[in-house]
């Protein structure tokens, strides 16, 4: 039976066999409950399309030309936390920020660019703030107050933001980002798992995949079922040898491949040896 007492639903104790020398796990039946499935099925098909670097919030102000100064509107904390840059170390170091308040953003998936609403691929992985349950909204932005619980202390990015005079953020834009594993200390149990996970389960270049799909349907969807089943794999057995917590999972491994798919028309179907894939052309 999967592990309940998680809300992302696909983790489990699975029995596990071994597959080019990797540990992988088969998913049961339940693994997937409608139930969990719904959890988190609007946080993960809004995420492909908001996962957006940490400025992007201001696409959000841009047809606001009225605006002469900030007037805690909260727009820019509503669509969504920000990007972490190296001047952000000592928030995570210091305590003010853990990795239960992160969200790895991986190399492949798709981000909206600023100022624009084209989706491009992410050249290199960055981290960025978690939102609050199901939406994007900065975890930090209390809704209340329409301010910043952590304002003090707040990451590089929103103290440069201001909608009316964008230059000093995007004049940082893409730059000096963090990565997990500037974050990861070099004794941390979990960062061989990471390593490997990011060896054998990479985000596949999302722009692509439709490409990809036309020259050889079959086997392409052969490729990504073995993948997406290899990540629930590693994770399944992150959350069992370590306790991972779903929130510090979305750190360390970033969001499931099958979750980053489905919004493109990916659906899978849960048999014993594992999820299958399908795709419908849009």
């Amino acid at each position: 039976q999967a592990d309940r007492s998680h809300a992302s639903g696909y983790r489990g104790a699975l029995p596990e066999h071994r597959a080019d020398g990797l540990i992988e796990k088969q998913v049961s039946g339940c693994c997937l409950s409608a139930n969990c499935q719904l959890a988190f099925a609007n946080f993960f098909s809004i995420a492909v399309y908001t996962s957006i670097q940490y400025f992007s919030a201001m696409s959000a102000c841009k047809d606001d030309q009225l605006k002469t100064s900030c007037n805690r509107c909260g727009s820019c904390c509503k669509q969504g936390g920000p990007a972490l840059h190296t001047q952000d170390l000592n928030l995570v170091f210091s305590g003010t920020l853990h990795f239960e308040d992160l969200i790895t953003v991986r190399r492949g998936e798709l981000a909206l660019q600023p100022l624009t609403d084209s989706l491009e691929p992410v050249i290199e992985e960055f981290i960025k703030l978690k939102g609050q349950g199901t939406d994007w909204c900065c975890r930090f932005f209390d809704h209340h107050a329409a301010a910043c619980t952590i304002y003090a202390h707040r990451p590089l990015a929103c103290g440069l933001l201001d909608c009316t005079h964008p230059d000093e953020l995007l004049a940082i834009a893409g730059r000096d980002l963090l990565s997990r594993f500037e974050l990861l200390a070099a004794d941390d149990p979990l960062l061989p798992l990471v390593k490997l996970h990011e060896e054998h389960c990479p985000c596949p270049q999302l722009s692509k995949l439709t490409d990809r799909l036309a020259a050889d349907e079959e086997d392409t969807l052969e490729q990504l079922t073995r993948q997406v089943n290899l990540d629930l794999a590693v994770r399944s057995k992150a959350a069992r040898e370590f306790s991972l917590s779903v929130d510090r999972e979305l750190f360390y491994f970033g969001r499931p491949l099958f979750q980053l798919m489905q919004p493109l028309g990916f659906t899978f179907t849960e048999t014993v040896q594992g999820l299958i894939l399908h795709y419908r052309s849009r």
